[in-house]
């Protein structure tokens, strides 16, 4: 018996053992020679739930099963109890059980789920919850009529959280539509229409006449080199004051766009910070993981230093990886796996990365790819990306607005996290008043109600003790 808690009016602690029959004698691994069963229509269940189905059954009803072993019986990663119904098989990993006197196994699945089984479980490499472990386990039993409400309003507390957990969990892909939608309207000219407008009004500021004239020489002979063997991808269409250039034209004449460091080599501690495609994720750099290496390797390397402002791009391995270095990140280098741009002093970075985050010049470039088991982007295809020119000061404008409607996003990301975090925290808070006796009114408050006598859970732990024994099952 559980001691130092007080059991609410009509409740019991009993041991597992004595409320439930275990059939895990009648569980079947799945051999090797049986592997030709698989891909049938029942099916068959390990530790975390279903695993395969196959062509044959040994369980027929309705069964509780609660993880033996694995890392969920610690991590608790997903729930360790769940109920099978119908034709099915187990394998040695998961206990299956079934109750007495209609105790509905719901009742036991939320209690398991909600309880610290950790003084019951064995072993450290592989946590082990034993059949003997299990039946030792200390249940809270109120009256039957009061499991059954408990387990009802359990089910309908829950069923409006992961209504609204579907609905928190289609928020991420809203967002990620969201964000390529901003970059798309930044890379065509819509995003800043109306201040295009208004700044054309405007447009005898020497300083901006400027810009326009800085841009134009730019822009000049962005068509030198055509590749003659394919045709470039580029927007449907930009504003007349923009201009399309390809990558390579944007770039300092005095540093060469390219990738990095072939061989990195060992960790060195305190060695020179390179970065990787890992590191390099969509507009950011993950400071979390990135390797140092050897000062006398990355010296063969002086092309790639970054000194800050700088685009790189992720050209093998994981692609997709877009992001402007940060200034407190001059003087690391790149690993062979990224390719730094370095821009014209005067040109905005994060536009440029903007443009080249967005989906239509992932596009392009996946259109370049090479290879199949090792995928890549050729750096010659990377010069000669097409990309939208806007006039300097409407670049900056461009980034300010995508800046604000980012960070918007990202607030929308924190609170849908933040409520995500509040719903697991609501559903542990359900399942300690449920075993509490606070989530429904006690039979004992119904019974005194309604002038009538119930049978406490004392009584019917007597009962059930009758079936035991006339079943001739001590299981």
């Amino acid at each position: 018996m559980q001691q130092n808690i007080e059991l609410p009016e009509g409740w019991i602690s009993a041991k597992f053992e004595e409320i439930i029959q275990n059939f895990d004698g009648k569980r079947v691994p799945l051999k090797s020679s049986d592997r030709k069963k698989r891909q049938g229509q029942y099916p068959y269940y390990g530790a975390s739930g279903i695993i395969d189905y196959i062509d044959d059954y040994i369980f027929d009803g309705e069964f509780l099963l609660i993880s033996e072993d694995g890392a969920n019986l610690v991590a608790r990663n997903t729930p360790i109890a769940f109920i099978a119904k119908g034709r099915f098989w187990v394998n040695n990993h998961a206990h299956i059980v079934k109750t007495y006197s209609n105790i509905p196994l719901g009742y036991l699945s939320f209690f398991f789920n909600s309880t610290d089984l950790l003084p019951f479980i064995t072993g450290s490499a592989q946590p082990k919850l034993t059949q003997g472990n299990l039946n030792n386990i200390e249940i809270l039993l109120p009256p039957l009529p009061e499991q059954h409400r408990i387990v009802s309003a359990i089910g309908a507390l829950f069923a409006c959280l992961d209504a609204t957990n579907e609905k928190l969990d289609r928020v991420p892909e809203i967002l990620k539509r969201f964000r390529q939608s901003v970059l798309a309207a930044s890379c065509n000219g819509r995003l800043t229409e109306a201040w295009r407008e208004e700044y054309k009004q405007n447009l005898e500021c020497k300083h901006d006449l400027e810009c326009i004239d800085f841009l134009n020489n730019l822009i000049e002979n962005f068509d030198a080199y055509v590749p003659s063997d394919y045709d470039p991808i580029i927007p449907q269409s930009i504003p007349e004051e923009w201009e399309l250039s390809r990558c390579h034209n944007l770039c300092d004449n005095n540093r060469a766009v390219t990738y990095g460091v072939i061989k990195l080599g060992q960790p060195v501690e305190d060695g020179i910070p390179t970065l990787r495609s890992s590191d390099v994720r969509w507009l950011k750099i993950d400071k979390n993981h990135v390797k140092c290496i050897s000062p006398e390797i990355a010296s063969n390397y002086s092309r790639t230093f970054l000194k800050g402002g700088e685009i790189l791009v992720t050209v093998r391995g994981t692609l997709g990886g877009v992001a402007v270095v940060p200034q407190d990140m001059a003087g690391f280098n790149i690993s062979r796996e990224v390719a730094v741009i370095p821009l014209i002093n005067g040109l905005n970075s994060h536009f440029f990365s903007y443009a080249i985050a967005s989906k239509w010049s992932q596009n392009w470039l996946s259109e370049m790819t090479k290879g199949v088991a090792y995928t890549g982007i050729n750096i010659k295809d990377l010069k000669n990306l097409p990309l939208p020119v806007p006039p300097i000061p409407e670049q900056k404008e461009i980034v300010r607005r995508v800046d604000a409607l980012f960070a918007f996003a990202d607030s929308i990301e924190a609170k849908v996290k933040t409520a995500r975090e509040k719903t697991e925290k609501l559903k542990q808070s359900i399942l300690a008043k449920a075993f509490s006796g606070e989530l429904v009114p006690t039979e004992a408050e119904i019974a005194r109600r309604e002038g009538r006598d119930y049978e406490t859970a004392e009584f019917l732990l007597e009962r059930i003790k009758k079936e035991r024994g006339k079943s001739g099952k001590n299981q």
